[in-house]
């Protein structure tokens, strides 16, 4: 179901992809440097399928977060690689993924916890580590 639709059957609501958009069109489009100096970029599309995360739609500044805090970079099924990042805000740990095309597209990320970023970890060899 796109997001549109979503919205539309009350799943979820505008205003929070609408703040998502916004945040999208000032932050984001563009690209976002890693801490391996490569460019992220994410796609209107990839966008939409991001914000399916009630967290990341909730609060659209985390996406940004996950990509500049970037402290391990894996490698993950079909070419793709996987950014874990880490990062304290208010005095509490917090962690986050991006999935990553080989050109360098944000296929999805997601705002999770620890045991998800250690279960990545145990995947794939390691490419990059700050």
């Amino acid at each position: 179901m796109e997001i549109d639709e979503k919205i539309a059957a009350g799943m979820i609501s505008a205003s929070e992809i609408a703040r998502g958009r916004d945040y999208w069109r000032d932050h984001l489009q563009d690209g976002v440097r890693l801490p391996t100096g490569e460019t992220a970029t994410i796609t209107w599309r990839g966008l939409h399928h991001i914000l399916d995360d009630g967290r990341l739609r909730a609060e659209p500044e985390l996406m940004i977060q996950i990509l500049r805090q970037v402290v391990e970079i894996r490698t993950e099924r079909s070419d793709r690689r996987v950014a874990l990042s880490y990062w304290i805000a208010n005095g509490q740990p917090r962690w986050g993924y991006a999935i990553l095309s080989p050109s360098g597209h944000v296929i999805t990320m997601h705002y999770t916890r620890e045991r998800t970023v250690k279960q990545f970890q145990r995947r794939g060899s390691l490419l990059w580590t700050r």
